[in-house]
């Protein structure tokens, strides 16, 4: 529980509100404004777990995979607004960015207590490997992009790159608890699982050091 709640204070330093993000997108070919505003106050995360459905205190098939399918779903449409960075918006875009990445590790940090309970049998195993590569693949797509657009992120002073970079360190270690919470329900397919959590480390690993260079 230490390790969580560290994790938690850990990403309240710097924190984005949502209520700092402008709704309306700023006029096309127009140079933005310069972002005058203040950074709200720190998120409160919630302490307790995720309330997944539960058998005998062991967590089902169904959870996992819906959940894995949520998180997976919330990456897409991150790459999608990440695509969409531009000169002209980023200074509404970023923040929303970096929110988008800390809102995906809070629901990881949730989780992972509630994976708990008996191994999964062979046929579970390898439905849940089955949303985890696309979860991996969907993740990869996603940090490329960001990859891609480090120069857009670095405009305006570069004030940007250091929330994403400590956002994506704080997203290498939770992902990092996930896998091994997650292939200890699923002992059968360990081997593939750990593949695909492996190459995701990777790209982990190679967005944080674009974000680290100078």
């Amino acid at each position: 529980m230490q390790f969580f709640n560290y994790l938690t204070s850990f990403l309240l330093l710097g924190a984005v509100s949502a209520s700092a993000i402008p709704v309306a997108e700023p006029v096309a070919n127009a140079i933005a404004e310069p972002y005058t505003e203040a950074f709200p106050e720190p998120i409160a995360f919630p302490e307790e777990s995720l309330d997944l459905p539960q058998v005998e205190s062991s967590v089902t098939k169904t959870a996992v995979v819906m959940f894995t399918e949520k998180i997976t779903k919330l990456s897409f449409d991150l790459r999608v607004t990440v695509e969409g960075t531009t000169p002209f918006n980023v200074l509404i875009r970023a923040p929303s960015i970096v929110l988008s990445f800390r809102n995906i590790v809070r629901d990881i940090i949730l989780v992972i207590p509630d994976l708990a309970g008996n191994p999964f049998n062979a046929a579970d195993a390898k439905d849940i490997v089955v949303v985890l590569t696309k979860f991996v693949e969907v993740h990869q797509q996603l940090l490329n992009v960001v990859i891609g657009k480090r120069g857009v992120l670095a405009s305006f002073g570069g004030g940007f790159l250091e929330p994403v970079r400590l956002v994506l360190v704080t997203l290498e270690a939770i992902v990092d608890s996930f896998a091994f919470s997650l292939i200890k329900l699923i002992p059968t397919e360990s081997v593939a699982a750990n593949g695909q959590f492996a190459k995701l480390k990777v790209t982990v690993r190679k967005t944080i050091t674009v974000y680290t260079s100078k």
